[in-house]
């Protein structure tokens, strides 16, 4: 039986029994370019390992131009792809030499095909430090914005428009954004804690929002955040924030977590409904300095760890050089954390946190800090430090 000839042509073997060989060892039949693996990814009908294989496949291809070609494909598909597409996205948007160009297309492509969960779940996943993010953020936001305007609006949650705005916040050139986010969606929380960080605050919007804060048919924690977000033209209504804020204070902050669920001999309820009260210390970060500052500092050592740990992290990024010298740390997770946060917005301050570490003893410190310095704040504290957890 004859095989195949081995010729020569310019200098390179060829074999078509080469070929062949190495297509059939190859992991995905080694597939022309990323399209022809994209494809599979987006295949539905395909099995689930399938496709994660492919798109395993397609993360590893030499050609940066390739990989980047099928993770705009996955990420810009129509339907949108529940199970690739964030991570597909997420890998784009994280990429530090990724072309402008890129980052438009799926900052668009999101905005368009996205629903709102998914929307909500990638502006939540890429960390605030990466500048494309805020791309992605005001694309979203100026899409939303349009649907408002239409009344055949495809969106019912407003999960997305929570977080862009608050990425946006006291951006000078997203301010008209946020001002109209507020117009929009003025029963969404998240869009008053943006205002409060606009230079400039319409009449209109502050007289709108007297009427939400004295309107009894409002939840509390959107009167608040409404409060907080024209109190630098209303004087009642920072006094109504700052007042709704203490009040919480002055109810929990003296009971420890443990004491909170002894007090109930194992019912659950009540800590949950404590967690989810937790919610109107979102506005403390966006309180103004004087307010935000005694607030801070009259409750960083509180019996409440929970409390303690959220009014340490807001401190830690503002003030942090006044809570390192006044911080009165505990050898648990809370206090850990707390230190971690430090260092997360002022590596300059390693040192000083360090030390009170090790004279408190504070074990967990070394994990906290390797964590927080790869993702992150994350859960409850990242999301009421950051406004997002008020509704």
């Amino acid at each position: 039986m004859r095989v195949s000839t081995l010729r020569i042509r310019d200098g390179v073997f060829w074999t078509r029994w080469a070929v062949l060989v190495l297509l059939l060892t190859s992991p995905l039949l080694a597939f022309a370019d990323s399209r022809d693996i994209s494809g599979i990814v987006l295949d539905t009908g395909k099995p689930e390992s399938v496709r994660m294989a492919a798109f395993e496949e397609l993360c590893a291809l030499e050609s940066p131009e390739q990989r980047v070609q099928g993770l705009v494909r996955i990420a810009s598909a129509k339907p949108f792809d529940r199970l690739f597409a964030n991570t597909a996205a997420r890998m784009l948007l994280e990429n530090p030499d990724a072309e402008d160009s890129i980052i438009r297309t799926i900052a668009r492509d999101v905005s368009l095909s996205w629903d709102d969960t998914a929307q909500a779940a990638i502006l939540m996943d890429v960390s605030p430090r990466n500048p494309h993010i805020y791309e992605l953020a005001r694309t979203i936001l100026a899409a939303r914005i349009s649907e408002a305007i239409d009344p055949a609006s495809k969106h019912t949650s407003s999960g997305a428009i929570s977080y862009a705005v608050l990425l946006l916040a006291g951006s000078r050139i997203d301010e008209d954004l946020v001002l109209d986010s507020v117009r929009e969606f003025p029963e969404v929380a998240q869009v008053w804690l943006a205002l409060s960080k606009s230079p400039t605050i319409p009449a209109k919007l502050v007289s709108q929002g007297q009427n939400l804060v004295n309107d009894k048919l409002q939840s509390r924690n959107l009167c608040v955040a409404v409060a907080t977000g024209i109190a630098s033209k209303d004087p009642n209504a920072a006094a109504f924030a700052e007042q709704a804020v203490r009040k919480y204070l002055e109810e929990n902050a003296h009971r420890s977590m443990d004491e909170i669920f002894s007090e109930n001999k194992g019912d659950y309820a009540p800590f949950v409904m404590f967690m989810r009260s937790l919610d109107v210390l979102s506005v403390v970060a966006f309180l103004n300095d004087g307010t935000a500052k005694d607030l801070v500092f009259d409750y960083v050592n509180c019996k409440n760890e929970v409390i303690g740990e959220i009014m340490g992290v807001i401190a830690a990024e503002r003030w942090p050089s006044e809570l390192l010298a006044m911080y009165k740390p505990r050898n648990d997770e809370y206090s850990a954390q707390v230190l971690a946060a430090v260092l997360f917005y002022h590596p300059e301050l390693e040192n000083q946190a360090e030390r009170i570490a090790r004279k408190n003893n504070i074990a967990q410190y070394a994990q906290k800090l390797a964590f927080t310095k790869e993702h992150g704040l994350i859960g409850t504290i990242d999301w009421v430090t950051r406004g997002i957890s008020i509704k």
